[in-house]
């Protein structure tokens, strides 16, 4: 007997499978904007050097040069995907 999930599964198609690459990647990106917007806004309004803030946003810094890499790997997958 098929259960709700059966019922529900839709197959990875070719035709499903880059706006399901571009939604993740969407939400990819815009987490990584947050995870950096937001020790600058909480480190901001802080009473101390301007060295020390900027070593806090510098650590979470390091994770946009991922954004970089998945905007690049996009177009990449399009072509992929058609050929």
């Amino acid at each position: 007997m098929p259960t709700l999930v059966d019922e529900l599964h839709v197959p990875l198609t070719d035709s499903f499978q880059m706006p399901r690459w571009r939604l993740i990647t969407i939400l990819d990106v815009g987490s990584e904007i947050i995870l950096m917007l937001i020790p600058t806004a909480m480190v901001y309004p802080l009473q101390m050097a301007f060295n020390l803030k900027f070593q806090v946003v510098l650590a979470f810094a390091f994770r946009l040069p991922y954004v970089d890499i998945l905007l690049t790997y996009l177009p990449n997958a399009q072509t992929t995907v058609r050929n």
